[in-house]
C-alpha cells in the first residue's frame, strides 16, 4: 500500500523535479505545511510535517495530499529508475 509518504532527505530533489516539469510550488504556511504544489486544476495540496513517532524518533517522512498520491509516486519511480546515475539534476521530459 502506498502510504503518501515523501522522505525529508528527498524534498530538495522533490523540488527540482517539480521545478523539471513546470509544476508550480511554494512554500507552506504555518508550522505543518512545508511546502505547497499546484495542481493542474489550479488547487494547491500540501506537504505536511509529521508529529515526531512516539519514542521520540527523528522524522524521517513527510505526508502528502492524498490528492498528490499519482505526482508523488511518478517522483519515487522516477528515483528509483535513476538510482544508476546521478539523480541530483533530474533530465526535463521524464
Amino acid at each position: 500500500m502506498f502510504r503518501n509518504l515523501l522522505a525529508v532527505t528527498d524534498l530538495e530533489l522533490f523540488t527540482q523535479y517539480l521545478d523539471s516539469r513546470g509544476i508550480p510550488y511554494r512554500e507552506g504556511r504555518g508550522h505543518y505545511e512545508v511546502l505547497q504544489v499546484q495542481h493542474r486544476s489550479g488547487q494547491w495540496h500540501c506537504v505536511f510535517r509529521r508529529d515526531r513517532a512516539t519514542g521520540g524518533g527523528e522524522l524521517q517522512h513527510y505526508t502528502t495530499d492524498r490528492r498528490m498520491e499519482q505526482l508523488v509516486r511518478n517522483f519515487i519511480n522516477w528515483k528509483h529508475t535513476c538510482s544508476t546515475h546521478d539523480a541530483s539534476t533530474p533530465p526535463s521530459g521524464t
